[in-house]
Order: C-alpha cells, then sequence, then structure tokens
C-alpha cells in the first residue's frame, strides 16, 4: 500500500468522524481527493479485518472487525512506491516532464487527480513551472476546456530539457532505458570525428555535446523536430562537416529521420561549445577576424577608461579574448549554456578580475543584444586574472634590500646567505649593517629593510622584523612583503574624511546617492558621478556576498582618487544579496601603480566574514585601518 494510503489511516480514528474538510486540511489536499483516497483504501485493506465507514455530515471512521488480522497487515506497512511525486521539487520535475513530452493539451484536473494535491497546491506548482519555462522563452499556452500546453521552438526545448534535467540529476527523467549504450555510441564517435576535425572541447563542453545529441536523437524519433530555420552554420564549416559524419555513424542506432535543420543546428551546437587554443600562451596559428577583435579592443579599452588598468598591449590577452568570442557569440544568439562553471568562486576569489569581467560582459551584451550569464562572466573573470599575474611577473622589479643584524654574529652571515638563496629573484642588491650604525646609514635607495633587532627611528622605508636564521615559517612571510610591500600605499586610497558610518538608505539607490552627497562636502565631484556608478550598477550588480558591494562609475571621472567607506545602519537588498558594508571606488587618471594591491587588500577584506561583521559592530575609520591590514598580515602567514 502506498504512503499516501497510509496517510490517510493514520489520520482516521476509530471512535470519532473525520471530515473530509479536516482530513484534507490535515493532509494538504482537497474533499475530492480525500475521498478518491478513502476509496482506494477501502480496496486496499479489504480482508486484512477493517474499513472505512462514511456517514452524511459526519465524515469517516475506522471500524476495524478481526484486529489480529489488521494489526498484522499494519505491521508488514511495506510502503509500495507508485512513481508518484512525493514533494514539490518533484511535481514541478514531473509537470515540466509532461508538457515537455506530449504535444497535447493537459487538462489540470487530470494533473491533480494524479499528483493527489489540491487544486492550490497545484497552482502554486504551476507558477514555478511557468518561471523555469520562461528562462527558455518557452511559455504555456491556455486554452479553455481543453488546458494547456507548451508553446515555443523546440530548440528551446531541447534547451530546457538539457539544463533541467540533465546538468541536474532529476528522478523523473529516464527516457530510454538504453540511454547509456546510445550515448557511449555517440561519445566514441564524437571523440574520433572531432579529433580527426582538428575540433576541440573540454570534458563538460564534449559532455554537454553529447547529451545534446542523445536529446536530439531521442525528440526526432518521437517526431519532434527542429522548426527549418534560415539561421545556420557556414554550409562548408568544419562543425557542419561533423555533424554530418557523425549523424552517418549513428544511422544503425536512430529509428528516425535526420533533416538537414537538425545537422545544422548539432553543428551550431558543436560551434558554441569547441574551443581555439591552448590558453594564455596560445594562438600562432590563429587567424583574428576584424569584427571580432574590434570588440575585443573595446572591452580593454573600457577596462583602462574604468579602472586605469594597461591590458591593451597584452597580445596572449587579445588571442585569448578573440578565441573565446567565436563560440561565445554562438552560446549567446542560440542560447546555448556554457556548462557549470564555479561562478561564485571565480567571483569571491578574483574580486577585482571579477569586476572587470563584469565591465567586459556588459560591452559584450551591448554588442549582441543578449545578456552574459554570471558563469560566462566568470570565465572571462579567469583570462583577465591570467593576464594581470602575467603583467604582474613581468613587472616584478627587483629590490634593493636592508639587512639589520647585531654586528660580528655568525648568524649575520648565514641570514645573508638564506636570503640569497630563497629570494634572489627579488635582490638587486643586498647590503648588511650593524644596529649601531643603522642610524647614520643612508636609506635614499633602500627599498626594504629586514631586521633582527627593533628599530625604533621613525622611517619611512617598509621595515619587516626577523629572526637571526629566518625560520621556515617566515620564507612565505617575506616572500609576501616583497611582493606586497607595506600597507601604506593604502593611505592614498582610504582617508578618514571619507569614512560613513551609520549611513541611511532603503535601497542602492539611495545609498549611492546619500554616499555621493556626502562626498560633495569633502571634495568636487563631476555633476554626472551619481548617474555614472547607477549606469554601471544597471549593467551588471556589484555585490559580492558577504554583506558588501563595490560600486563605481563606468569611467574614470575624478581627478583624484576617491574611495569612500559607508557603514550602514541596517542591512539592504542590493541586488541579489544583503549588503551594508558598501566601499564606493573612483579612480583617478594618475592612478595606476597600486591598483592591483588596492584591490587584492580590499578584497581579502571584504571576503573575510568575522572582519566584515567586526566593522558593522565597530564602525570606526582606526578600526577599518586595523583590520584591513590584520587581515593581509594574516594571509602572509
Amino acid at each position: 500500500m502506498n504512503r499516501r494510503l497510509w496517510e490517510i489511516v493514520e489520520e482516521l480514528s476509530e471512535k470519532d468522524y473525520r471530515t473530509s474538510v479536516s482530513l484534507g486540511e490535515k493532509l494538504g489536499i482537497s474533499e475530492k481527493t480525500v475521498r478518491n483516497r478513502i476509496n482506494e483504501l477501502n480496496s486496499e485493506i479489504s480482508g486484512h479485518g477493517a474499513q472505512v465507514l462514511s456517514r452524511p455530515r459526519y465524515g469517516y471512521c475506522l471500524e476495524i472487525s478481526d484486529r489480529g488480522a489488521w494489526e498484522e497487515f499494519c505491521r508488514s506497512k511495506s510502503v509500495q512506491e507508485d512513481g508518484i511525486p512525493e514533494d514539490s521539487g518533484e511535481r514541478i520535475d514531473y509537470l515540466l516532464a509532461i508538457f515537455l513530452n506530449r504535444d497535447g493539451y493537459q487538462k489540470l484536473e487530470d494533473l491533480g487527480e494524479f499528483l493527489y494535491v489540491s487544486s492550490k497546491t497545484l497552482s502554486n506548482e504551476m507558477k514555478k513551472v511557468e518561471y523555469i519555462l520562461s528562462k527558455f522563452s518557452l511559455k504555456l499556452e491556455r486554452r479553455p476546456h481543453y488546458g494547456m500546453k507548451i508553446s515555443g521552438s523546440e530548440f528551446n526545448k531541447r534547451r530546457c530539457i538539457l539544463t533541467h534535467f540533465y546538468v541536474r540529476v532529476k528522478p523523473f527523467w529516464e527516457i530510454q532505458g538504453d540511454q547509456e549504450r546510445i550515448s557511449m555510441k555517440i561519445a566514441e564517435s564524437l571523440k574520433r570525428l572531432s579529433a580527426e576535425s582538428g575540433i576541440r572541447f573540454s570534458e563538460t563542453s564534449f559532455q554537454d555535446t553529447v547529451l545534446y545529441i542523445y536529446v536530439s536523437i531521442v525528440r526526432m524519433g518521437r517526431g519532434m523536430y527542429l522548426e527549418d530555420e534560415k539561421e545556420s552554420v557556414a554550409p562548408e564549416s568544419a562543425e557542419l562537416l561533423l555533424a554530418k559524419r557523425l549523424y552517418g555513424e549513428l544511422k544503425d542506432e536512430l529509428n528516425c529521420r535526420v533533416t538537414d535543420t537538425e545537422i545544422r543546428y548539432t553543428g551550431i551546437y558543436i560551434a558554441g561549445k569547441r574551443f581555439f587554443g591552448n590558453g594564455i600562451s596560445s594562438g600562432n596559428n590563429f587567424v583574428m577576424s576584424d569584427k571580432t577583435d574590434s570588440l575585443v579592443k573595446e572591452i580593454l579599452d573600457t577596462i583602462y577608461e574604468t579602472y586605469h588598468v594597461e591590458l591593451r598591449d597584452n597580445l596572449n590577452l587579445r588571442i585569448m579574448l578573440n578565441q573565446h568570442m567565436i563560440p561565445l557569440g554562438i552560446r549567446l544568439k542560440y542560447g546555448i549554456q556554457i556548462g557549470e562553471w564555479p561562478g561564485q568562486d571565480v567571483k569571491d576569489k578574483y574580486v577585482f578580475a571579477y569586476t572587470m569581467a563584469q565591465q567586459a560582459a556588459s560591452v559584450i551584451s551591448r554588442a549582441y543584444k543578449k545578456e552574459v550569464s554570471e558563469n560566462e562572466t566568470a570565465c572571462l573573470a579567469v583570462y583577465f586574472e591570467l593576464a594581470m599575474e602575467e603583467e604582474k611577473s613581468k613587472e616584478k622589479k627587483k629590490k634593493n634590500i636592508l639587512l639589520v643584524c647585531v654586528s660580528g654574529k655568525a648568524s649575520s652571515r648565514m641570514l645573508i646567505y638564506r636570503f640569497q638563496r630563497e629570494f634572489k629573484e627579488y635582490i638587486q642588491s643586498l647590503q648588511v649593517c650593524g644596529m649601531y650604525d643603522f642610524d647614520s646609514y643612508d636609506l635614499s635607495k633602500i627599498d626594504f629593510i629586514f631586521s633582527t633587532v627593533p628599530i625604533y627611528k621613525n622611517i619611512s622605508v617598509p621595515v619587516m622584523e626577523i629572526h637571526d636564521f629566518l625560520e621556515a615559517g617566515e620564507i612565505m612571510a617575506v616572500r609576501s612583503f616583497l611582493e606586497v610591500g607595506e600597507y601604506d600605499f593604502l593611505d592614498r586610497y582610504y582617508k578618514k574624511k571619507y569614512f560613513f558610518p551609520d549611513l541611511e538608505g532603503e535601497n542602492r539607490e539611495q545609498v549611492i546617492r546619500a554616499m555621493c552627497a556626502r562626498l560633495r562636502k569633502e571634495t568636487e565631484l563631476p555633476d554626472e558621478f551619481e548617474d555614472s556608478v547607477l549606469m554601471r550598477e544597471s549593467l551588471g550588480a556589484t555585490d559580492f556576498g558577504n554583506l558588501t558591494a563595490i560600486p563605481h562609475p563606468c569611467r574614470i571621472m575624478t581627478s583624484e582618487t576617491v574611495v569612500a567607506v559607508a557603514v550602514l545602519k541596517k542591512e539592504i537588498l542590493w541586488n541579489t544579496q544583503k549588503v551594508q558594508v558598501v566601499i564606493l571606488t573612483s579612480l583617478s587618471e594618475d592612478d595606476s601603480e597600486d591598483v592591483r594591491r588596492f584591490y587584492d587588500v580590499t578584497s581579502s577584506f571584504l571576503m573575510n566574514r568575522g572582519a566584515v561583521q567586526e566593522l558593522i559592530a565597530a564602525p570606526v575609520f582606526e578600526k577599518f585601518q586595523d583590520l584591513l591590514k590584520k587581515i593581509n598580515n594574516n594571509s602572509r602567514e
């Protein structure tokens, strides 16, 4: 007996009658469904010592005629699963599967009867189904007395099937028992033919393509074909020729006719999933089209104008973006998903690169008149992060280092040796002086000081205190110190006059305008500054989770760098996430040397939940400064 009938048994009483209304309220089903289940229940328990009595205006009561037989039946209580969805998620999957696989109209009453749910519950589930369908440009068409059916293109239906039933494993989507065998045949042929054609996939893209072809074969087998449209890849493109050869090899597995339109769209899907080149250092044989390269140049120009980060001369990045734009353009045009990218992880780990990628995505979105997804943006962010790391390694300048030791100690000679061995790539010159000579030492050409003794003299050169023999745990800290330097450069960005505790605002527009109003009391801002910041938000929100956001204008607008920090009195919904700490940045034309370091240090703070909560609890500028240094010092260890 199935679980739903046992639920009725548990609600019935031997002493009192229960009305269909009260039973329905308890179980979340309609009165009609209660009556239908009572009838089923009586059929199931007949011959097991019990029956359900019905009395008009009173309801239902359980009568036990043979307690021994009934108790034996209850002890067995084997719940038989009948394939009926048990919760909201399963019901939504079932409804999607029904509408996607049946061309005819479906009546809600029939669906409700099968699912054993009330009309109200079914109505709520249908709203969720319609929302999912809308993301794939599909909708439910309603016709009085007939019911509902899906309206939209076959290609979009397949997109929905792939995304909803394959990217996420679902229990109500077993199309055929021989799925594994056919998929393996597709994979074997695609792997060999794509290698022969010079078409390369990532592992995820290869799997996605196999699934698309499998779903296409199943749909064609059911008579559900793609519409004959003019849109196609080039007639003799490598992707189209691959699709033709592939279906030719699969003819023995097909119980359907493959149309030219099906072949063309498979070629389009392959073109949207393949990739070119080998990554950041590849591209010697890749020919960039003028149209695509112009878009890439616009992206890099926009990033320079917004962040003053010079990537326009990075040929590797230009080639990589050109290679990426070809399948990206196809994916955007036809709504093909890039696959499962760890979007939030990239967003958290590479805050600055992700912010730049959002700016790039806005340029791409305008060019293609399509929204760029978070996963596509995350992919762009990785490219920018790689490019900046490459630029960082090129720009790494060797330093003039001074070691301050106790004169005459053998440990000082050992320390010199350790520095030369561990940090030779950073050292331009390595000088040594004793603690007694330090006061008169010329520091004008010294970049960093490492001392085994405390230095109490007030000097402008960054100082780090170390042990005599440079312990193992200090090596990473020294290397990080040489990479980042001290945090004095932050004083150019974070100023007390631009720190606004207890700021009020009900939404992001109010907060941005309130911050700009406070800034205008301290410095000069262009008239269109607020509108530029809000326009940037419309292109891609800047909330990064952890109650933080980093808004900024669309381009460089201020003669000096301005960074305002606001701690809101209460958290607000920024775009998709709650925010209570806002860092509004406006870089100047001359500010380029420390921008990357500024974002590295700032993002370390923003991603540290404990530090953000400390600032919210005590919104004081000095506290904020200490937290910035503390978080980044800890990251060195």
